[in-house]
């Protein structure tokens, strides 16, 4: 290296660059008195000593170069002279103030406020906020966890980073495997492969129980059994629990019509006159329905409402605790917000669990000392505990509270968040100009209790689900090497051990051999036998009938208010965008009130006449 260390000093000399104590003067450090404070190692002082003469005449060069280098501490990277390393953060510095995307063009307005958020630095992303885990993850897909320290520490070897977590206490949270490219993604489209990947649970497991058994020490939840017997023992317990009889449907039902309408109530406001009423339908009507029935009928979550005002969590928190377990379980593809999203939904997992296994745990105490607690929470925050019919009969069965909480827990994630958006969803559908004359229909069916109207009105829901879909899709994992006959002249899907499915309902509910030529046609008189919306097989979703008994009542309360329509403007449209998943699968993603990508519907305001 003398021959690069020669031409730099040549070069320095040639442009004229000032002294070292005089570039030290610029930077605002002490100027150096000596050639041993420069460097105390005698013989380089003694060499510069005869060289220069006087340390105010020591070149900038020669002078950065040979300076005393920091002492390594543990942890510590670059350890250059105090002046040269002085002057790399000074150009990092200058670099940024002087780069308009870091300073004046880094503005919501420049970049849209959903770019903005997805800049900004997110100190909670395992990373401890380092931004280059962002761009791995998205650039190389498939090929690191949410949690590998490969993505997140990229210039830490794994050995030092296993090192430095572990005296953080944080090395169990982390993946040191070496990153290797998973296997694509295939997808499975028509009405018979859908049918075939989700009836064979042998062949093709569910994807979500590593995520729930994160969230319930180990556990899980039957949805995500693929052993038959541990799935149908625990589906029995909590389906007779939630419905020992047919009126059950009913008395759900008759909660959810009246939630709906006491929050329409409760929420409207007027803007301009007094003959038209405003409700965000959306954020302060169908995302709190199932937090009323969830908090007050299934988990005993103590609400703050109107009518509880000394309750512990306010309607909106609880949907948020809802929405991001859901997100963290089922929705969780993306590893740039891995890390964040299972932080949070352990706390509300411990949470909420813990609120159902102190009920069930003082159903079961036969002393006052063992009922005082909940007694006590009762008291204070006036929730009434005699609505808990569900958490007596589960009480009753025998298992250990630990796992009646993990299953109720299972119940409320899986019957929360996806209703809200099913719902908007179905209220958007018909709100729409291009189907006034279905939504005048509808209009009609709302205000009927017609037995053959309530099922015509049932058709209309399950055609806008069907079009419109909560979940266009779901993941299975193939156990073994298969083939997947999708019919109807479509190529079969082959498959190998560990490869991911992305099963597309949306697309089979679209397959024009079950759905005829024009499968985007609405017919509220087709069999609920051909709809794959609930998914199909062993893991078909529980709550099915139950969203079926619910869904006519919610519909009940807003298609008869008078005149119901969108308010005028952006703000009586669902804020969302759609992308393709996995080939012709379109998804929708929604906007959040602060910019922010999301899977849940935020906001959508809807007007009516009084």
């Amino acid at each position: 290296m003398k021959v690069v260390e020669m031409i730099g000093i040549e070069q320095a000399r040639s442009w004229g660059v000032c002294t070292l104590n005089e570039f030290r003067q610029y930077l605002g450090l002490k100027e150096y008195d000596s050639f041993e404070e420069w460097n105390p190692d005698p013989e380089i002082a003694n060499a510069a000593r005869a060289l220069y003469g006087h340390i105010d005449n020591l070149e900038l060069y020669v002078g950065m170069q040979a300076e005393e280098a920091k002492v390594p501490g543990e942890g510590a990277g670059l350890c250059p002279g105090y002046t040269i390393s002085r002057a790399i953060l000074g150009d990092a510095v200058a670099l940024t103030r002087g780069d308009r995307f870091f300073t004046h063009d880094f503005n919501p307005y420049n970049l849209t406020a959903w770019g903005y958020q997805d800049c900004a630095h997110t100190p909670t992303n395992g990373a401890f906020g380092g931004g280059i885990s962002k761009l791995l993850f998205r650039s190389l897909p498939n090929n690191f966890s949410f949690n590998s320290v490969y993505g997140l520490f990229p210039f830490y070897t794994p050995k030092t980073c296993e090192v430095n977590l572990s005296k953080l206490d944080l090395v169990d949270k982390y993946d040191f495997e070496r990153p290797k490219t998973e296997k694509p993604v295939v997808s499975v489209n028509t009405w018979d492969g859908v049918k075939q990947v989700l009836g064979d649970y042998r062949s093709f497991k569910t994807t979500y129980e590593e995520h729930m058994k994160a969230l319930t020490n180990g556990y899980g939840f039957f949805l995500a059994f693929d052993d038959p017997a541990k799935h149908l023992a625990d589906m029995k317990i909590v389906r007779d629990a939630l419905f020992p009889n047919d009126q059950a449907f009913e008395a759900y039902g008759e909660f959810y019509r009246d939630t709906t309408a006491r929050l329409i109530e409760e929420k409207s406001f007027s803007l301009v006159g007094k003959g038209t009423r405003s409700v965000d339908i959306v954020r302060d009507v169908l995302n709190l329905v199932p937090v009323h029935w969830v908090s007050r009928k299934v988990a005993g979550i103590p609400l703050k409402t109107p009518q509880t005002p000394d309750g512990v969590h306010t309607e909106q928190e609880v949907y948020q605790y809802l929405a991001v377990v859901f997100t963290y379980i089922f929705l969780n593809v993306d590893p740039a917000n891995g890390w964040p999203l299972r932080a949070n939904a352990e706390k509300v997992a411990k949470l909420l669990q813990g609120y159902t296994k102190g009920h069930i745990d003082a159903m079961r105490s036969t002393t006052v000392l063992g009922r005082l607690k909940d007694t006590l929470l009762g008291w204070v925050t006036g929730e009434k505990t005699d609505d808990l019919d569900f958490l007596r009969r589960l009480a009753a069965s025998g298992r250990s509270s630990d796992v009646l909480a993990y299953n109720v827990f299972g119940i409320i994630i899986a019957s929360s968040p996806n209703f809200s958006q099913a719902a908007a969803q179905v209220v958007n559908f018909y709100l729409d100009d291009a189907r006034a004359k279905e939504r005048k229909e509808v209009v009609r069916l709302c205000h009927s209790e017609a037995p053959e109207d309530n099922k015509l009105l049932l058709g209309y829901i399950m055609e806008a689900m069907r079009l419109d879909p909560q979940a266009p899709g779901i993941f299975r994992e193939a156990a073994r090497d298969a083939d997947v006959v999708e019919g109807n002249d479509v190529p079969s899907v082959k498959v190998t051990k560990g490869q991911r499915l992305f099963v597309s309902l949306y697309n089979a509910n679209h397959d024009p051999s079950v759905f005829g030529p024009d499968p985007s046609a609405i017919d509220p008189t087709r069999s609920p036998d051909v709809y794959m919306t609930f998914g199909s097989g062993m893991h078909k979703c529980l709550g099915q009938w139950f969203v079926l008994s619910v869904m006519p009542q919610v519909m009940r309360s807003i298609f008869t208010l008078k005149n119901v329509r969108r308010a005028p403007g952006e703000s009586g449209k669902l804020n969302r965008f759609q992308q393709r998943l996995y080939g012709s699968t379109p998804g929708n993603l929604y906007i959040d009130a602060r910019g922010n990508v999301t899977p849940w519907p935020a906001s959508m305001t809807i007007q009516y006449d009084i």
